[in-house]
């Protein structure tokens, strides 16, 4: 039994961690408010990066907008309008590269669904594992019972 206590103790750790309140905007992962995302290295909320906006920063510009929360408008084709800088001239935009630059904006191990979904996954394995334990002493109390009943019908 002291290994579920260990195992019951490190998901709650890992829970209060993934949900835990350090920003100002408690309904947010890491409290971190629409418009910023939680920085690992400074250990605090900070402002998403021009051509990112949203919740943990997890969307890019839309066509025309650009720039800081996208606030800026491109007065060029779609096809040159860059959603960090803005009107890039003279230059051949294919859909590769912004396909490129936009996974390069996205912050995979801050992102609030994935921290859910490993957090469900964690439980999950820990349900399972809490049910085989259940199941074998269940089993191993049966047989007991059995065991003893048997003996007694023999003697």
């Amino acid at each position: 039994m002291p290994v579920f206590r260990i195992i019951f103790t490190m998901a709650f750790v890992f829970l209060a961690d993934v949900n835990g309140e350090k920003g100002p905007c408690k309904q947010y992962a890491f409290g971190c408010c629409p418009h910023t995302k939680w920085d690992y290295t400074e250990e605090m909320c900070v402002g998403c990066k021009n051509g990112s906006y949203w919740i943990n920063c997890s969307k890019t510009c839309p066509y025309p907008a650009f720039g800081h929360q996208c606030r800026q408008t491109c007065h060029c084709n779609q096809e040159f309008c860059d959603f960090i800088n803005g009107c890039i001239e003279n230059v051949t935009w294919n859909q590769e590269q912004q396909s490129t630059e936009s996974k390069k904006n996205f912050d995979f191990k801050s992102t609030p669904n994935i921290m859910f979904i490993m957090l469900m996954v964690l439980l999950s394995v820990f349900g399972v594992i809490l049910m085989a334990y259940i199941a074998v002493l269940v089993i191993e109390n049966h047989i007991k019972i059995n065991g003893d009943l048997e003996h007694r019908n023999q003697s």
